[in-house]
């Protein structure tokens, strides 16, 4: 149980080091308030319209449900690795431009501790924040004479969180979610050289 445990403290300190700072948006509108909110839990569970409660089956890693994490492989170490990837082209006022995202969505593991109790520990992100965006404004009073404006954001917030699930008999699994939110949103606004960088640090704990 103790070489189990360890495995659980290097995995969970290994999953925060390969996320951090992992961008999986370029929309414009994550520039307000906490950006855009991020699927991490996994292509299985979108597919089916991020519906999990019920899913408890073998190779599946439900972290919206705990309980279900006692239908997972007992035998071995379990690893969940999400990708997300996205084209998008925006047009505004005869202008186009485009933008291609790609970058790992969530990573966790699991693992059977004692012959009845399951945990698992994943990161994925949370919200996402990634745009930039170039305005040219006349100035007013003049003639064709332009101020250009520069808006720059990049971050987010990352959930990491802990499952445990005990089973009870065949038919009935208990389960808790343990979770940590946590990250940062830097901003920028430039006019004609001038600059106003913004720091948002957050920190949440979720049962």
């Amino acid at each position: 149980m103790k070489r189990n445990i360890i495995l659980v403290a290097i995995a969970s300190i290994s999953i925060v080091s390969a996320t951090e700072a992992q961008n999986t948006t370029s929309l414009p509108t994550s520039m307000y308030g906490l950006g855009e909110l991020s699927m991490g839990d996994g292509g299985k569970y979108s597919g089916l319209g991020n519906v999990a409660i019920g899913l408890r089956k073998n190779g599946l890693m439900n972290s919206q449900n705990p309980a279900c994490i006692t239908g997972m492989d007992s035998t071995g170490l379990v690893f969940d690795i999400g990708m997300v990837a996205s084209y998008s082209k925006y047009s505004m006022l005869g202008k186009t431009s485009t933008a291609f995202t790609g970058n790992l969505n969530r990573f966790s593991m699991g693992i059977r501790l004692l012959p009845k109790w399951y945990t698992m520990v994943g990161v994925a992100p949370y919200t996402s924040v990634g745009y930039l965006i170039s305005v040219d404004q006349e100035i007013e009073g003049t003639t064709n004479s332009y101020i250009t404006s520069s808006f720059e954001g990049t971050g987010g917030l990352y959930r990491f969180y802990l499952s445990n699930a005990f089973l009870l008999n065949k038919r009935l699994s208990l389960g808790v979610n343990i979770g940590f939110i946590s990250g940062m949103i830097e901003q920028s606004e430039t006019d004609e050289g001038v600059v106003v960088n913004r720091e948002s640090k957050k920190k949440y704990i979720l049962f």
